[in-house]
């Protein structure tokens, strides 16, 4: 499967692990925006996920949250796009350390 034609809920909810295979979570989300008329990926935020329907409910309370100013939500780490190593998408794995890579999210 070319990581450029695949779907976002192919992606959802898979685990993501660094480079020294330490578990950084499953994809929660992926954020794209507009490129000279072209949906591109931005990053993928990468955090604990405790079900399924965590990845529809919580993220529309978090969003009406945080439109109010308020923050909902463990921390989550922010994987820039070319740091996403998608060769095998069944298994997605970040190109740095965790450590390496920003959070967001409670707790900062």
């Amino acid at each position: 499967m070319d990581p450029a034609e695949m779907q976002a809920e192919q992606l959802l909810g898979r685990e993501v692990r660094d480079p020294e295979n330490e578990t950084l979570g499953r994809v929660v989300d992926i954020r794209a925006g507009d490129d000279g008329g072209e949906l591109v990926v931005r990053y993928y935020l990468v955090g604990p996920v405790r079900s399924s329907a965590r990845l529809s409910v919580s993220n529309l309370v978090a969003q009406v949250l945080a439109l109010i100013g308020l923050r909902l939500g463990a921390r989550s780490y922010a994987v820039p796009w070319e740091d996403m190593d998608l060769s095998d998408p069944l298994r997605p794995r970040v190109r740095r350390p965790k450590s390496a890579l920003p959070l967001v999210g409670r707790g900062r």
